[in-house]
């Protein structure tokens, strides 16, 4: 497989005075609450996130997705004299980051984007009062479609890695678009592309712990082997591939059922392509928190990510956790890490319905070959863990603190 996150890296040694780390972020999002709880539980550093909109922190928001968004670390909510809806330099408009990082003075700012205005405010603010920078990122070469070669683009990118004293990247597709844009290999430490592993586990215990069957639980048939997919209904997943390649597995005889977690735009399309193609057990479910997807996760028998390009799907590193084996594009910024191809799945070129097919049913028709590759999915997520990203974090910090 890929890249590895050293597990057995310890913490930081502890210090008289723990060094001051501020992350800033957009709004909270509840696959980065559980890094921020994780940092700020390890006690090596004294964090605050500083977080630009308030998106995402409302109620309704933490209810429908089931998860504690703002719990167990420390945060400020900057006021923001943008709009999430105009263009992307100027939705996330804080120029209260400028006096506050100033005053405030941390030892260490890390900054995960460079396509804000005030990604560039906090980076002046923290070069003025002496604060060490660490840029995180997740984009990967060809992520931003149309915009991915734009020259302002590259410089802008170049620019921020070019005055940041270390670089985190979160797979070997981040790390590939790091090197595109002059990051030096020296500079450039792994943090793991994780989700909160511990959550997931938890809830895969429970449902197998239940007397019905994962599948009876969410209402499929057990005679059924189910294809599923947990995606944003856009184009770009190529979801479209997916039911042809189960139709054509249910032309060669194979009981092959669909799953297809998400919503957006294409969902009307599928739906009328599962009718055309006359799609036998196509279940269309929509959108779905986090417990919810993991319903479905335990009763897949297979996973599915087909899209064109996409940096790094949390979906794939949930699916993993269900020891699920998984068909996956080559265009995932992920692939390389978490798919050890015709180990836990196999690898296919994007947009190559027969060979999705072709994976699917090597997988659907060979029972020891799932169960194994389901066991090499667990044993590529406990690797890939939010603990695994937190030490990444704070060994960052003390390099960056040490000069080195």
């Amino acid at each position: 497989m890929g890249l590895q996150a050293r597990p057995g890296a310890g913490m930081m040694p502890a210090r008289l005075h723990r060094p001051r780390l501020a992350i800033l972020a957009l709004h909270p999002v509840q696959y980065h609450a559980p890094l921020y709880r994780e940092i700020a539980a390890s006690g090596a550093v004294d964090l605050t996130v500083l977080y630009c909109a308030r998106r995402g922190n409302k109620p309704q928001y933490e209810e429908e997705w089931d998860v504690a968004l703002l719990d167990g670390y420390r945060h400020h909510f900057l006021l923001n004299l943008g709009r999430v809806g105009w263009p992307q330099p100027l939705s996330r408009i804080n120029p209260g980051v400028v006096s506050w990082l100033v005053r405030e003075r941390y030892d260490v700012l890390m900054i995960q984007g460079y396509t804000q205005l005030t990604d560039w405010l906090a980076l002046l603010a923290a070069k003025s009062a002496g604060t060490k920078v660490i840029f995180r990122g997740e984009a990967t070469p060809g992520s931003h479609g149309r915009l991915s070669g734009h020259p302002l683009k590259h410089r802008a990118a170049a620019t921020m890695i070019r005055y940041a004293d270390r670089v985190l990247y979160s797979c070997t597709g981040n790390r590939l678009w790091f090197e595109e844009h002059g990051a030096e290999r020296a500079r450039m430490a792994l943090i793991p592309c994780a989700v909160d592993n511990v959550f997931f586990e938890a809830q895969r215990a429970a449902i197998l712990a239940n007397p019905l069957s994962p599948k009876r639980q969410v209402g499929l048939d057990d005679g059924v082997f189910h294809v599923a997919s947990v995606a944003n209904m856009i184009p770009r997943k190529r979801l479209h591939d997916l039911v042809a390649a189960v139709a054509r597995l249910q032309e060669g005889g194979l009981p092959a059922g669909l799953i297809l977690v998400g919503d957006g735009p294409e969902r009307e399309r599928l739906a009328s392509m599962v009718g055309e193609l006359a799609v036998k057990d196509a279940h269309i479910v929509g959108w779905a928190n986090q417990r919810m997807v993991c319903g479905y996760n335990a009763a897949a028998d297979v996973f599915v990510v087909a899209s064109d390009y996409d940096p790094s799907p949390k979906a794939l590193s949930e699916a993993l956790l269900f020891g699920l084996p998984v068909v996956c594009a080559d265009a995932i910024g992920t692939a390389a890490d978490l798919v050890a191809d015709g180990e836990n799945g196999y690898l296919f070129p994007a947009g190559d319905v027969e060979a999705l097919a072709h994976g699917l049913s090597l997988i659907l028709q060979d029972p020891d070959l799932r169960a194994a590759m389901g066991r090499r999915s667990l044993a590529i997520a406990a690797e890939w863990s939010m603990a695994a990203a937190a030490r990444s974090v704070v060994q960052a910090v003390e390099l960056v603190l040490n000069g080195r």
